[in-house]
This record gives structure tokens, sequence and C-alpha cells, in this order.
């Protein structure tokens, strides 16, 4: 089942889309590492706000 993860930055529009969990992360932090490089981007917070699509 797809996966999707929305950035929680006020403002940002990002959605990272996957087939599985792992995709999803990549795309998370590569998207956190080039708009928000500040953020430490906690991989466990991220995997709890994965969504099923």
């Amino acid at each position: 089942m797809p996966r999707q993860f929305s950035c929680v930055v006020e403002g940002c529009d990002f959605t990272a889309d996957g087939v599985t969990e792992e995709e999803v992360l990549e795309q998370v932090q590569e998207h956190a590492d080039a708009e928000h490089p500040d953020m430490d981007v906690e991989e466990s917070m991220v995997r709890e706000n994965i969504e099923e699509t």
C-alpha cells in the first residue's frame, strides 16, 4: 500500500510519496537537507507520521 508524509513546517507544501517507508524516508531526508538544513529530522518522528494512502 502506498505511503505518504507531509512536511510539518508551516507554509511548506512538500509531500513525499512512496511504496515503502524507506522510499518516503529518503525523500524526506533529501527535502530536509535542501529546504530545512537547520532542522534535526528524527527518523522515528517521520515513521510515526507516515500515512497509508
